[in-house]
């Protein structure tokens, strides 16, 4: 459980009482507090003071330092300094607790994706096997079913047995402007060059040669129409 952190004025110590100017060793008023100022390199200086420090630091010697004013509310990247240490640790101990927490969520997450990834590929390979062997079917079904035309087109041949694709029949030629007028009084078109069996023709015949054809007047029976 992760506990909220308090405001970080309330965590600081009374630092008043032990900040002292690192060049002057004047002390922090508290009625009318003078400002001090915290450099990068770590060291306290006043208001007075700051200004030849920034320079070059009295304690260690950096030249051109920034400095932050010490002043409440503490800005956050300064408060550490002048917090409680047991406040600094109980934060350090949640902060452990909550990063190594979420670590651990982490490598489970990554763990059951890895599981599933792994399952995911064996069934992959195993279709892809299966695909393999039903390809290698289908190209062998094919090489017979070929070999087996061929068989059939020698054999057909060799019997001089033509295939239905080598037959035909003739279109019925029908003649409107050739007609007559039946018993009844019905006209009834002539339909010329109908062949005489009901047998089919070669298609090599020639397309000119109607002599196995007659030209037949159908009939029927129109008796009962009434006029």
């Amino acid at each position: 459980m992760i506990i909220m952190e308090p405001a970080l004025d309330k965590a600081v110590k009374n630092y008043k009482e032990w900040v002292r100017c690192n060049s002057c060793w004047s002390k922090i008023e508290q009625k009318e507090p003078t400002n001090f100022y915290i450099t990068q390199c770590g060291h306290v200086y006043c208001g007075r003071c700051i200004v030849q420090a920034e320079k070059r630091c009295f304690q260690c010697g950096d030249i051109n330092v920034i400095s932050l004013p010490v002043r409440e509310p503490l800005s956050p990247q300064i408060a550490h300094y002048f917090s409680d240490v047991d406040v600094l640790r109980d934060k350090a101990e949640q902060a452990d607790i909550f990063q190594k927490n979420q670590i651990k969520l982490y490598l489970q997450r990554a763990h059951e994706v890895e599981n599933k990834y792994q399952a995911l590929k064996q069934e992959y390979m195993a279709n892809a096997d299966h695909m393999k062997k039903l390809h290698e079917k289908y190209n062998k079904l094919k090489m017979i079913t070929l070999m087996m035309q061929k068989e059939n087109k020698k054999l057909l041949s060799k019997s001089g047995v033509y295939t239905p694709t080598q037959y035909r029949t003739p279109p019925d030629q029908v003649n409107l402007n050739s007609s007559y007028k039946n018993d009844e009084g019905f006209r009834v078109p002539t339909i010329t060059k109908v062949p005489k069996s009901a047998g089919y023709y070669s298609a090599s015949s020639s397309g000119s040669n109607f002599s196995n054809y007659q030209t037949i007047t159908p009939k029927s029976n129109y008796s009962r129409y009434s006029k």
